[in-house]
């Protein structure tokens, strides 16, 4: 009977983790996904719409480093409900202001409000599941990420021919702080389920934490990082206004086009673990091949400068997929290495600073 309980917390666990972060994910890639409908509706530039960018990027970046620390000390119910529910009142509010550098200032906010979730999401998932099932629940984390930007991107080809990107703010906004109640209700439920680190006992505590020390392989991974950030995050958020520019589509249809890249991306995750049992586990030999795929794709891109429609998208969105995949080899694989260390959240949350201060970098 126990054994049942336990398996149905560990579903219950990672399905709460799962519709976190799909909102997370719902509410950092709006913006993007609208660009092409505010340059029509607003004066404002590319540049300053970069600016913004790069502000969320910077301000998730540095909050990753600062909220992983604090992911290994506060209970997550508080700190991802927190970030939930203040990451959709900035989203609400952000349409609301026509000053930039005020806009500017509330993106970056909400970039360090979604910051409060991977590290905490990480470490409950580490700390109280099996180590298989944990890498399944952590995968499950990137495919919450892309449903979450496919949802973003749906709600943008149903919102652009209305005429009003604001709606689309709102309706992401309430999404947010609608999952934030939801998590604070699931995991007052789960925390009378004895899962351990829900109630924050720590590894010190238990006498069985190990030393965290850095050595080569952790400064790959976060060279690694810092090339995937810039990819995975600044290339993609410039995907809609691409293909709106590039190709002279409606931005109803670019938004429309946009909702395959999850998709696309979903298969780069299949395809990296694929990878990993074929190359027994050699997580340096499966990112060389994933990086080696996208420049070569991104490559095509640039020599066809657009003068084949299906050729350059198929090239774009396949190049960002082997990306996602070396996401998931740091995230979902390398990080759950260091359990037992109890300081998952803070690696965690280190190595997403080193590739978002890469984005941030790269947007502008």
């Amino acid at each position: 009977m126990d054994k049942k309980r336990n398996e149905y917390n560990y579903w219950f666990l990672g399905g709460a983790c799962f519709l976190a972060y799909a909102a997370c994910y719902s509410g950092r890639g709006i913006l993007s996904a609208m660009i092409p409908q505010i340059l029509q509706e607003t004066s404002l530039k590319k540049e300053l719409l970069g600016n913004m960018g790069s502000a969320f990027f910077f301000s998730y970046g540095m909050g990753q480093l600062i909220n992983g620390f604090v992911g290994d000390c506060v209970r997550p119910k508080y700190m991802v409900g927190l970030g939930l529910f203040l990451a959709g009142l900035v989203t609400c509010g952000f349409p609301m202001f026509h000053s930039t550098i005020v806009q500017t200032i509330l993106w970056g906010v909400c970039g360090l409000c979604c910051s409060m979730l991977w590290g905490p999401l990480s470490k409950v998932i580490a700390e109280n599941t099996p180590e298989k099932m944990g890498r399944l629940f952590m995968t499950c984390l990137t495919a919450a990420s892309l449903i979450g930007t496919a949802t973003t991107y749906v709600i943008a080809a149903i919102v652009s021919p209305m005429g009003s990107w604001r709606i689309a703010f709102w309706i992401v906004g309430a999404f947010l702080m609608i999952t934030g109640v939801l998590w604070y209700i699931f995991f007052t439920v789960l925390e009378k389920s004895g899962l351990e680190s829900l109630r924050q006992v720590k590894y010190e505590e238990k006498g069985q934490a190990e030393a965290f020390t850095i050595d080569q392989g952790f400064i790959f991974m976060v060279i690694v990082s810092l090339l995937n950030g810039i990819i995975r995050n600044a290339v993609v958020f410039w995907i809609p206004t691409y293909i709106t520019e590039k190709f002279n589509v409606s931005t109803a249809m670019a938004a429309s086009i946009s909702t395959a890249l999850p998709l696309v991306n979903l298969l780069g995750t299949f395809m990296a673990f694929w990878l990993l049992a074929k190359m027994k586990d050699n997580e340096k030999g499966v990112l060389a091949v994933l990086f080696g795929l996208s420049a070569f794709l991104f490559a095509l891109m640039y020599l066809i400068d657009g003068r084949f429609f299906f050729i350059t998208l198929a090239s774009l969105f396949l190049a960002s997929a082997p990306m996602t995949g070396a996401c998931n080899m740091i995230f979902s694989v390398f990080c759950l290495r260091y359990t037992s260390t109890g300081r998952v959240s803070s690696i965690a949350g280190f190595l997403n600073f080193t590739g978002y201060l890469a984005a941030s970098l790269a947007s502008s």
